[in-house]
């Protein structure tokens, strides 16, 4: 079983998602991982910060990036 981070990894090195955007998602499911397993530890003004500094952006350039992979193929 692969977690998500390894997913990324293998879409990165497959050539499907830029390294930005590996990057970028990383940081969004390191955040899930405390959101979800160490809750109590999330400091909820960082956590908004984080999902409006580039949250959006970076969902948002993956959909972008496997659309593209995906008409290639």
């Amino acid at each position: 079983m692969e977690t998500y981070a390894q997913v990324v990894d293998r879409l990165l090195e497959m050539g499907v998602i830029s390294v930005g955007t590996a990057d970028s998602l990383k940081s969004l499911i390191r955040l899930r991982n405390l959101i979800m397993h160490r809750y109590w530890e999330v400091d909820d003004l960082a956590r908004d910060r984080e999902a409006k500094a580039g949250g959006l952006d970076s969902i948002e350039g993956f959909i972008r990036e496997i659309r593209e992979a995906a008409e290639d193929h």
